[in-house]
């Protein structure tokens, strides 16, 4: 049941504690005992949980499941972006199907990684697992990317390297560079145009 310790401990990363139904509510019970209802935790939490039992549940049924997701990391915060999309790659190397639709670059740095430690050579591999649970490892030979954008879709995968173009998703970070150089520049520059 390898599968199970991570799920929850995974699960457990993304709550900050851990999930339980209790007197005919929902709870997250924190670390120090106390708890806190489900419907005072952060949006991104309560928006989750719902993922997080269904992943949970059919990973422990051991039927294979299509799961389609819809941003999973709505609300979240980057780390716990991170740990959810790290779950969902476990229901899948478990032998489940899944389509995630996501915005963030977080989440694709995410599934960048477990493509890349799928692809590391086997005498680093002991190390990598180190790293990265060879669980959650995603075989690229299994896997997919798309954008879509204008009414078009196109792959987002790097054949050569077997992993996601992330520029694809964060293409906004590019301007916004670009804006903060030019800002950067009126201030080495005086009122005649002249390079202080």
């Amino acid at each position: 049941f390898i599968e199970r310790g991570l799920a929850l401990n995974l699960i457990k990363k993304i709550l900050k504690g851990d999930y339980r139904y209790n007197n005919g509510e929902e709870q997250i019970l924190l670390g120090d005992g106390n708890y806190v209802k489900l419907n005072f935790a952060s949006s991104g939490q309560q928006e989750c949980v719902w993922i997080l039992n269904l992943l949970f549940y059919y990973l422990m049924q051991k039927k294979p499941v299509l799961f389609i997701i819809e941003e999973p990391e709505s609300h979240l915060f980057p780390e716990s972006q991170k740990y959810i999309t790290e779950l969902i790659a476990l229901v899948n190397h478990c032998g489940h199907s899944i389509v995630l639709t996501t915005h963030s670059p977080y989440v694709l740095g995410t599934l960048n990684n477990l493509l890349y430690a799928y692809t590391i050579p086997s005498q680093y591999r002991k190390k990598a697992s180190e790293i990265i649970h060879a669980w959650i490892w995603l075989n690229y030979q299994q896997f997919n990317s798309w954008f879509v954008k204008d009414g078009t879709i196109e792959t987002c995968m790097d054949d050569e390297i077997h992993m996601i173009q992330n520029e694809k998703i964060d293409e906004i970070s590019k301007v916004i560079n670009q804006d903060f150089d030019q800002l950067l520049d009126l201030q080495s520059t005086d009122e005649d145009g002249v390079m202080l």
